[in-house]
Formats: C-alpha cells, sequence, structure tokens
C-alpha cells in the first residue's frame, strides 16, 4: 500500500496543494508553522475520519479553513454580499494494486482511474432554507459573522463513489507523535497481545475469577455495609434511597488494572526518553508486519542521540511500510537520506531532488553535520572553523551592533572536507551562500577546486587575496599592521599576561597553535581591531542578499 498522490484544498495553511510522485520515505522538513504537522494530520484525517482525537463531524470549526478563505468570507458577509461558501477538499490517490481493485474509480479532482479516499468538508443543502433566513435577519443573535461551520457535513468516499466504512477500511495508517506523551493505548494493547499468547484460557479464567472476587469482597465489606446502614437517612435524593457499592465489571475490565514495570519501575515513573522509546517501539515493531502508512511526527523529540539512532534503525525495520516524517532533526534526515526531503514553506510542498550520490552517502555514513540548517536558514555563512565563526560573527556586530542570526543570517562551521557536500544541497533549492575559506597559499587550484559551484550567482567564496597570507591569522596580523593596530591586537590577544608577544613571529605562532582562544579574545574585547578584507566583503555581501 502506497501513497502516489496527495491534493489538498482550503485546509488551514494549504489552499492548493497537488503533489506526486512520492517516495518510500518522505521527510518533512521546514521552520516552526510551515505546515509539517498540518500535512500529517490532513492524512491521518482522511484516512481515518478522526482529529485530535474526536472524529471529524464533531470537530467542524472555522479554523479549519485557510486564511485567505475563510477571510474573503468574512469580508464578503460584513459588506452584506451573498459570499460562496467554501469547502475543504483532502484526496489520496493510491497506487494500482490488485488488492485495492473494488476502491479503484474516477471521482477526484484529477479524474484518474486510481484507489483512494476523497474527504469533503462541505455545506449541507438540507440547511439551505435556514442559512438563507439568517442572511437576511437584522438580528443580531443570528447574524452571521463566520464560515456558518454548524450547516457544515463531512463526507469521506472512495474513489468508486463507495462511503468509507471505518472499521471496513483497507487503508491503514499508523500515527506516532514524538511531540506528546501518552502511547497508553500502545502499552495497553501490548499487555494484551503478551498475557493473550503466554496465557492458556484456563489461566485467563482463573485471573477474571481472582479480579471478580476481589470486587465481590469489597462489594461485601463491612465499612461498607455500615455506611449504608448507619448513614441511611443521609442517602436520599429525588425522594429516592440510595446506597453507595462497587460497580459492576464487563469481562474484560480486568485488564485496565494491569500495567508494566520496567527495570522494577513502574511505567509512569521511568524517564520520558525511555517511555517514548519503549511507546514507539511498540507503535512501529507490532505493526511491522500490518501493510498501511506509518506517520511519524518528530520522532527525536526528548531522545538522546544513542536512542535517535536506535529509533531510525527501528523506522528503517519497516521497509514495507511506506513513511511520512515529519523532522527538525539534521541526524533523521541524514540517516534517513536527504534524497527524501520536502521542504514545507508557505503553503506549499517541494520534494528535494537528488545531490550527488557521493554527498548522499556523506551524510548518510556521517549524520552529525547541521544539513537542515543550511536547509531553513534565511541566509548562510559557511566557515571553516570556529575560530573563523568567532572573527566573522565579531565583524559584524562592530560594523551592525548586532550579531549575525538577529537578523537572520546563520553562520555554519563545515570541516573544509565538507564544503563541497553542503554546496551540493544548497544548489539543489538555489540557496546562496557565503563561503569563507582559506587560500591554503594556491588560489588558481581553490578556483578550480570549486568552480563547478560558483555559479548562477548562487555560491560565492571569499578568501585572502594574497596567497602568502595562506590562512586567517596572517591575514589578520597583517590587516592589523596595515591599519596601525597591531599594538593593540597584541595587547587583546596578551590579555591574561603569560605571553611575552615580542614579534610578529611570536604573535603568528600563537595565534596557529591557540585558533579558537585568541578569536575568542577579540570577540570578548570592546576595543576596535581590523578585519581582512574578504571578511569585510563577506560582510556586505550576505547584508544585501
Amino acid at each position: 500500500m502506497e501513497i502516489e498522490k496527495i491534493l489538498i484544498k482550503n485546509y488551514k495553511i494549504y489552499q492548493n496543494l497537488n503533489i506526486d510522485n512520492l517516495k518510500k520515505n518522505n521527510i518533512l522538513i521546514g521552520n516552526n508553522g510551515s505546515g509539517k504537522s498540518t500535512f500529517l494530520q490532513a492524512l491521518f484525517l482522511t484516512l481515518t475520519g478522526r482529529l485530535d482525537s474526536q472524529t471529524i463531524d464533531h470537530s467542524i470549526s472555522a479554523n479549519l479553513f485557510t486564511k485567505q478563505v475563510r477571510q474573503k468570507y468574512i469580508h464578503e458577509i460584513s459588506e452584506g454580499k451573498k459570499p460562496i461558501l467554501p469547502k475543504i477538499l483532502i484526496e489520496i490517490y493510491f497506487k494500482d494494486e490488485d488488492k485495492f481493485a473494488h476502491y479503484k474509480g474516477q471521482e477526484n479532482t484529477l479524474n484518474v482511474d486510481l484507489p483512494g479516499i476523497s474527504m469533503c468538508i462541505d455545506f449541507d443543502e438540507k440547511f439551505e432554507s435556514d442559512y438563507q433566513d439568517r442572511l437576511k435577519t437584522d438580528d443580531q443573535e443570528f447574524v452571521i459573522h463566520d464560515i456558518p461551520t454548524e450547516y457544515y457535513s463531512v463526507q469521506r468516499k472512495y474513489f468508486n463513489g463507495d462511503w468509507v466504512i471505518q472499521r471496513k477500511n483497507p487503508f491503514k495508517v499508523f500515527f506516532v507523535d514524538g511531540t506528546k506523551k501518552s502511547y497508553a493505548n500502545y502499552i495497553g494493547r501490548f499487555v494484551y497481545d503478551s498475557l493473550s499468547s503466554m496465557l492458556t484460557t484456563t489461566e485467563i479464567s482463573q485471573i477474571k475469577s481472582v479480579y471478580s472476587g476481589i470486587r465481590q469482597n469489597m462489594k461485601n465489606h463491612k465499612i461498607l455495609n455500615d455506611l449504608n446502614t448507619e448513614k441511611k437517612d443521609s442517602l436520599i435524593l429525588a425522594d429516592s434511597q440510595l446506597s453507595i457499592t462497587i460497580k459492576d465489571s464487563l469481562p474484560d475490565d480486568w485488564l485496565n488494572e494491569i500495567t508494566v514495570n520496567v527495570n522494577e519501575h513502574p511505567f509512569d515513573n521511568i524517564g520520558f526518553g525511555l517511555q517514548k522509546m519503549i511507546e514507539m517501539e511498540l507503535a512501529v515493531e507490532k505493526n511491522s508486519e500490518n501493510d498501511g502508512v506509518l506517520l511519524f511526527e518528530e520522532p527525536e523529540n526528548n531522545l538522546s542521540y544513542s536512542n535517535m539512532s536506535k529509533l531510525i534503525n527501528l523506522i528503517e525495520k519497516n521497509e514495507n511500510k511506506q513513511k511520512f516524517i515529519s523532522t527538525h532533526s539534521s541526524f533523521v534526515a541524514n540517516k534517513i537520506g536527504l534524497n527524501d526531503l520536502m521542504l514545507c514553506e508557505n503553503g506549499a510542498i517541494t520534494p528535494f531532488g537528488s545531490i550527488p550520490s557521493g554527498s548522499f552517502k556523506y551524510f548518510k555514513k556521517l549524520p552529525g553535520y547541521n544539513t537542515l540548517r543550511l536547509l531553513l536558514s534565511e541566509k548562510v555563512v559557511l566557515v571553516e572553523g570556529p575560530t573563523d565563526e568567532l572573527v566573522f560573527n565579531k565583524a559584524f556586530m562592530d560594523q551592525e551592533g548586532t550579531l549575525p542570526i538577529n537578523q537572520g543570517i546563520d553562520v555554519i562551521v563545515v570541516d573544509s572536507l565538507a564544503f563541497k557536500r553542503y554546496l551540493d544541497i544548497a544548489l539543489q533549492i538555489h540557496k546562496s551562500v557565503a563561503v569563507i575559506i582559506d587560500n591554503d597559499g594556491d588560489i588558481d587550484s581553490l578556483l578550480t577546486r570549486y568552480k563547478d559551484y560558483v555559479k548562477d550567482d548562487l555560491i560565492h567564496l571569499f578568501y585572502e587575496k594574497d596567497e602568502k597570507l595562506k590562512t586567517i591569522e596572517p591575514s589578520f596580523i597583517h590587516a592589523n599592521f596595515v591599519a596601525g593596530k597591531i599594538s593593540t591586537l597584541k595587547e587583546i590577544i596578551n590579555i591574561s599576561g603569560h605571553i611575552t608577544l615580542r614579534d610578529d613571529n611570536d604573535l603568528l605562532n600563537y595565534m596557529t597553535n591557540n585558533k579558537a582562544e585568541w578569536a575568542l579574545r577579540i570577540f570578548d574585547s570592546d576595543r576596535v581591531v581590523s578585519y581582512p578584507e574578504y571578511i569585510n566583503e563577506a560582510i556586505e555581501y550576505v547584508k544585501i542578499k
């Protein structure tokens, strides 16, 4: 079972979304409020008819509609017009498989002959008369000010025109929400399955008898009997005699009294992260043999690095399931596969495409890199190490009075070997990137190495133009020497007094051997120094971009 296309109209952030060519793994990334959760919610809603644990029939409200549609209706109704009543439509198209042949049809917007489900939240015509009367009334109590969802109903149909009966629905979905604490239904199911598989019917019957006996003993307990006898006159309501007793139990009520201990601790008392690992393992692994679509909302939430790795391995085991995973974690994105990314922004979802196989394998094997920072940043500066990061941030702050991040500029430290890997990603989404890099004494070699990336006005290299100044340390010293600030630079770096900087060679040796330390002292100082010209050029570039 695999989804091929999804169409969403007028639902929350999605005005008109039509996405196809979906993969086995689909990783949703985007900033907060970009629509990742809404997309998963739309899938779950259409396949189950449920929204936030309630049936959608009892959850229809005006805030389900897109902001544009809702504001248009409110504006027109306030002007005395008769606006068109909007509707929400979500259609899920599945790949053509023989086992779903019965559910095939062309009753869908795209008019294609595929199996699928359509959900429409629309005005119910049986309320037409009431609606028209309210449009004419002057009674403020009944005047319409917003989309009148009290007159709306839900239709869920297969593409063959048949109504969806949920208990018979063959299109299954499993939703694991990493942002919520409770998966009690999975724990309860584990208890039930374990007892069913490990105990004989005779043993289960014996447990039921013990449970029934305990309840009966409570029911007949002297304290309750005395209470009902001695306080009889106080137990009267509606001229009727009351008594306090124990509720009758259903045959399986005893299961509600059984839970699990983890390493001898009650499940509810163990750490949140361990709870989530156990619950997610139950949710994923126990359904691994069942056909269906797996939805994951931020699986990394509150998990340690090692537990995240275990969870990814668990997810990857479910090869038979199509997965939709929303995440803010570069680790999750890198590990499952950057080619499966789908970027959510401004009510649209854009498949990522294909990065070169070398970079794909690189990030999959070394998933610790901050790839999502590159993808989601407004503006990006790539630097070789923490020294360059501190210098760039300080230079920017000296000019602008604030750090780059406060203006939407993300400075990302990249191991020099990974520059091209990051740039492969940037080119996929046409992201403009400033690269601050050492010339290593050979500018021609540097330009040759990056000639395939410096194109289309997207990728710009910023480096020292004097080949004798191979790295940032000699370049920084030179800039301050020319500006007449070399003594100031020495005083800042020699702040602790334990190093005697007698000449420029001593200064260069110290800076070369203590890269992050000298840069941190510059960053913390309130004294003015000069910066290499290529650093200043990079600042101007990102300010313009």
